[in-house]
């Protein structure tokens, strides 16, 4: 608006104020002859007029290249913008799908180690094991722990966070389970003498409650960070570029 209104006294100024200096020095006698014109009134206001013209045309185009780039760096920004949309969609899309990998492997997993489904390798009446089925329980049960750790980058040695720690407590116990039924079917009638498996179903079920707790916490922790890369108002992009 303040260079609207710049122009606009500039024009005044040139339609109004030159004519009259022009008038006003010709009025003027000088005993000068070095001052005496040799041009007419007309000649002038021709020449102010057009360098005037001159004047103008390049204010104005000053003018429009500055809207110009203006109007590029908007542009500019605004694909920047959408660039980053773009990168949060997919990181968003991707968090999703990940989120739901690891809770469908959470819940097979926790199936895998449970009580109940290895002692499914044991008829309740007679007592005596399924060595078949308890082998099948048992590659089942190696089957989804490799699985989880993948996903979890679970390292098999070193120091790992207290989920990961109670994931693979949960996996050795069910393993020690396994390995108890082998040992005390160990018999010509491969029967085995429930009360051996006591402490040890205890044991199992106890860290694979402890699991459970833990897999609760590290879920919601999962989703409110997915909830703040949703909102995009705690996150910025640059801390996801860093991320993924």
């Amino acid at each position: 608006m303040k260079k609207l209104d710049k122009n606009v006294l500039l024009i005044l100024i040139g339609l109004i104020g030159v004519p009259f200096v022009v008038q006003w020095l010709f009025c003027l006698q000088t005993p000068y002859r070095y001052f005496v014109a040799n041009w007419s009134a007309g000649e002038i206001l021709n020449y102010v007029g057009t360098s005037f013209l001159g004047l103008m045309v390049f204010i104005q185009n000053e003018n429009l290249k500055e809207r110009n780039d203006a109007a590029q760096k908007e542009i500019a920004q605004t694909a920047a913008m959408a660039n980053e949309l773009t990168v949060l969609s997919k990181i968003i899309d991707y968090e999703l799908a990940k989120k739901e990998s690891v809770e469908k492997q959470l819940m097979e997993y926790e199936e895998a180690v449970s009580v109940k489904n290895i002692l499914f390798s044991i008829n309740p009446d007679s007592s005596v094991v399924d060595i078949k089925h308890l082998t099948e329980i048992e590659h089942n049960l190696e089957d989804k722990y490799k699985q989880i750790c993948e996903t979890l980058n679970i390292p098999e040695q070193g120091e790992t966070d207290y989920f990961s720690s109670c994931i693979k407590k949960t996996y050795l116990d069910a393993k020690d389970m396994i390995s108890a039924i082998k040992k005390s079917s160990n018999n010509s009638e491969n029967r085995v003498n429930p009360k051996e498996l006591k402490d040890i179903q205890a044991c199992l079920k106890e860290q694979r409650e402890k699991m459970i707790k833990e897999k609760e916490k590290n879920m919601l922790h999962r989703r409110e960070e997915l909830c703040r890369l949703i909102r995009n108002n705690e996150l910025n992009i640059r801390e996801y570029r860093e991320i993924y």
